[in-house]
């Protein structure tokens, strides 16, 4: 084993002088007549040696897999996989080639797969890699590198590796709400900063309970006051006033803010360091028809994420909400954590069900500062860690990134309980089929709305 890697012939240098397939290695397909044809290649490879080509067998049936294995590994230790893939005329990587590592027992019984996505290239080969943590009882590792359902394409594996890695950074971090309606106060002359005194006793809150990001209302300073008294250039007197009680209680800060952009006007949210400065803005892309014609409001036109010292996030405001592609194109971009100025629409019993399938279907905390309805934390897995039931105050959640995403097979065939922490970017992301979703860009309605 060179470097340390576990991987039996990891370069496919060592044919077997019988059938010719690398030592080690197998060919498998659930069915003869459609398996893609295997061959080693010593013309195409990373490093010189050989590597494995895999051709479609002209039909959509074809599926076929190389299968390997490890050495002994240690349960409970971290590994990191990595394989090397070239694709040709291939319709789509997601939907045609995938990546497995499969735990096993000493008996050889299967524990779990784990998917490992594709997260790079490098010299013109796709990149497979992931950290990984064995399982209770495994005694080895099988790994599955599979092309399938493609018409016309070729691949070629080569690099497998298996090595022992350090643990993946556990990154515990507390995350708040709030639950306030200025709007049920009475009115004051100047409704502005009658608003900051308010929501900054609850930022006050907050920082006493020790909290690493917190989600704040939409339209917060507007709230029961007047629309033109609370709009204000970004960065500008608010973002003054929310960073320097960021950087009172070194925490970041979510806030949704009423934007003057020149002529423009935005529904804002933004996200404020501990050390009191602008991270970024987000402009709510999904305005209702009250905003664009009673305000004059503007659309935004881009769905950012944004790096903090635990880990990125993402933001929508209120009725960005109701469309699921924001969620989910957040996610895509790497957001762990989705944080929610919202006015309304979390009410029991939809508006939690909304909050818990956006988590669940997209693998990252929802944090939802509301004011129609409870304030919520929803974890990946949809459960509500913390719900405000409509009573004023500051909720906190105290949760683990690790940056390391667990994953279950859902196919049922693993006969052993899945890993805790399940996670949708690694199972259900690396499997998507995006080839086949171009109607979502459509401008049109694919349904003709004049039929029953």
């Amino acid at each position: 084993m060179d470097d340390g890697n576990l991987i039996v012939n990891p370069r496919f240098e060592e044919p077997s002088p019988a059938d010719g397939t690398p030592r080690g290695w197998s060919y498998w397909s659930p069915r003869a007549d459609i398996m893609p044809p295997f061959r080693l290649d010593p013309e195409v490879t990373r490093r010189g040696g050989r590597s494995v080509r895999v051709t479609s067998t002209g039909n959509d049936g074809c599926y076929g897999k190389l299968l390997g294995r490890s050495g002994p590994v240690e349960p409970g230790r971290t590994y990191r996989f990595t394989a090397y893939c070239k694709a040709d005329n291939v319709e789509s990587l997601i939907g045609n080639v995938n990546v497995k590592v499969v735990w096993m027992t000493a008996e050889g019984t299967l524990i779990h797969r784990d998917y490992v996505p594709a997260e790079g290239v490098e010299d013109g080969w796709i990149r497979f890699r992931r950290r990984l943590r064995a399982f209770k009882n495994a005694a080895y590792a099988e790994v599955e590198l599979v092309f399938c359902w493609s018409r016309t394409g070729s691949v070629w594996w080569d690099d497998v590796s298996l090595a022992a890695a350090e643990d993946a950074r556990e990154r515990r971090v507390k995350l708040a709400t709030v639950d306030l309606r200025p709007q049920d106060y009475p009115k004051e002359p100047d409704v502005v900063a009658r608003n900051r005194r308010m929501w900054g006793e609850k930022i006050d809150q907050a920082g006493a309970l020790g909290a690493d990001i917190l989600c704040l209302g939409e339209a917060m300073e507007w709230a029961g006051g007047n629309y033109d008294a609370s709009v204000h250039p970004i960065p500008g007197p608010s973002t003054e006033w929310l960073g320097a009680k960021a950087k009172e209680h070194g925490m970041y800060i979510v806030g949704g803010l009423d934007e003057r952009n020149g002529l423009l006007r935005h529904n804002t949210a933004v996200l404020m360091a501990p050390d009191g400065s602008l991270v970024g803005t987000y402009r709510k892309i999904q305005i209702t028809h009250g905003e664009a014609e009673n305000e004059g409001a503007t659309p935004g036109r881009t769905l950012p994420v944004f790096d903090t010292q635990f880990g990125r996030v993402g933001m929508e405001i209120c009725w960005d909400h109701q469309w699921p592609e924001i969620a989910r194109i957040l996610s895509l971009k790497g957001a762990e954590v989705i944080l929610v100025p919202i006015w309304g629409v979390t009410s029991p019993p939809l508006g939690p069900a909304v909050a818990m399938a956006r988590a669940r279907d997209n693998g990252v905390y929802m944090v939802l500062c509301c004011y129609d309805g409870p304030s919520l934390i929803v974890s990946p897995r949809g459960e509500i860690l913390a719900s405000s039931e409509n009573v004023e105050g500051v909720y906190v959640a105290e949760v683990t990134l690790t940056g390391e995403k667990n994953s279950a097979d859902t196919s049922f065939d693993t006969g052993l309980a899945s890993r805790a922490g399940w996670d949708w970017r690694i199972v259900h992301a690396g499997r998507r089929r995006p080839d086949l979703y171009h109607e979502l860009a459509s401008d049109l309605h694919l349904a003709d709305p004049e039929k029953p």
